[in-house]
Parts: C-alpha cells; structure tokens; sequence
C-alpha cells in the first residue's frame, strides 16, 4: 500500500512537472512585438557636419523619396515582413530631415537578414511642401558642385529598391534604426572630370545624360549605406554604434517589381 501510493505520488509530481513545463514553454514562445523607428541621414565621417567632403566635391542637397520598409527573415532571407506607410516620406540626407516623418512600426522581435528601403519616384501631389519642386518624378535628386565650382546634378526617375544585408535581431523593446549613407564614398572628382557637360553650364547625371556615371553613382549609394542601432539612445550615432552596423549595402539595386 505504502510503495503503491508513492509511486502514484511520483507519477503526479512528474505529471505536473510536465503540464509548468508545458506553460513556461508556452509563454516564453509567444511572439513579442519591437517598437522601431527608422531614421535616415548622410553622413561624412571624414568632414563631420561639412558640406564640402575631403575630396572637395560639395553636395548642397541630398533627397531621395521612400515608399516604404521591409524587412526579410528564413533560412534563405526569403520570408518578407512589411512596415506599412500609407504615405510617401521624403527625405534630405545632408540635413538629415524627413517630411512627414515615420510613425512607429510594430514589428516581430526576432532574428532577421536583410532591411530593404523602397524608393519612388512621386507625383507633385504625393509631394509634401517641404520637398524640392526637383523631386517630381524622381526618387533621388542631388545638387552639388565639383572641386572647381563647377554645379552638377543628378536625377533617377526609377524606382528602386536599397539592401542592406546582415543578420541582426530587433529586441522586444522600442529602439531607433538608423538608415545611415557614407557621402563621402560616392562620386569622386576623376569621375565628375569624365562627365560631359554639353552646353550647359550644369553637368547633368541621369538616364539621359552621362548615364553610366548614374549607375556608378547608384552602386556608390547603396554601397555606402549601413543600418545601425541608436544603442544609447540618444538620438546622436557614436563613433562605436557606427562601427559596428547592424547590416550593410551591398550594391544591388534590384529595382521595381
């Protein structure tokens, strides 16, 4: 009788041991939300603050037009998660502002692989007042003059998609993502030289003018950009915090489809 009810015990202590594993395990899996904000910016590390880069070429202004963000998870980087904005967001990197701005996007807290920005090229009435009268019909347009004054353009009518490649995990927390463009690694001075100017006094990059300075220009921009954690939170990146992005750029602009 003594050893029939001690094992009954064992099997019910060993019964609600499962059923409190079961429930732990149960709870620790269910998914948990990340709070993100994404902001977006030029940087010139080597001239912090300046307009004018160490290569002496000046960028004035810097706009691209984003439509929205994905993120990419899976074994392969083939599962998309999609932020939803129903509006267009400009944005002028040397400045560092955006019209209108992001609200905060729910996310899945998670490992993930690749952060993708979608750009576009927007009609006047997608235009936000802040924004260049230049952006119609474009997503990106820069201004800026090379080493010896000379003004130059350049304007992309496509819509396009930028990668960042790396995997990071967003925390069950609300944090700052930082969409982050190294200007001082795009067009140099000896490419500038190569482009013809015409008769304009301006040099003009585009699909229909020095379009192979263009895809030289696009290739620099995606792989000048790094995405990186505010991990201070501070609303300022540190030096540490840029050291060591979360994903990086890859040079692979795989367009609009």
């Amino acid at each position: 009788m003594y050893r029939t009810s001690l094992v009954e015990h064992l099997i019910c202590i060993l019964l609600l041991s499962l059923y409190l594993a079961s429930c732990a395990g149960t709870e620790v899996g269910n998914p948990q939300d990340a709070e993100v904000s994404v902001q977006v910016q030029g940087l010139d590390r080597s001239t912090p603050g300046a307009l004018t880069l160490a290569s002496g070429v000046t960028i004035e202004e810097a706009w691209l037009v984003v439509e929205g963000v994905s993120l990419r998870t899976g074994q392969e980087c083939d599962e998309t998660v999609t932020t939803n904005y129903d509006f267009i967001n400009v944005v002028e990197l040397i400045e560092g502002v955006e019209y209108p701005g992001y609200d905060m996007a729910t996310l899945p807290a998670r490992e993930y692989c690749r952060f993708i920005m979608d750009l576009h090229a927007p009609t006047v009435d997608e235009l936000p007042a802040e924004a260049t009268d230049e952006l119609e019909g474009h997503s990106i347009f820069l201004r800026g003059t090379t080493p010896d004054g000379t003004p130059f353009e350049i304007r992309h009518e496509e819509s396009e998609s930028l990668e960042f490649h790396g995997r990071f995990t967003l925390r069950p927390e609300t944090q700052a993502l930082f969409a982050v463009f190294e200007v001082d690694r795009w067009l140099s001075p000896e490419q500038l030289e190569k482009a013809d100017d015409g008769e304009s006094p301006t040099i003009v990059i585009s699909e229909d003018s020095n379009s192979d300075l263009l895809e030289d220009f696009l290739e620099a921009l995606e792989e000048s950009g790094i995405l990186v954690r505010d991990e201070n939170e501070d609303g300022v990146l540190q030096d540490e915090e840029l050291d060591f992005p979360l994903a990086r750029g890859d040079a692979m602009l795989i367009g609009d489809d």
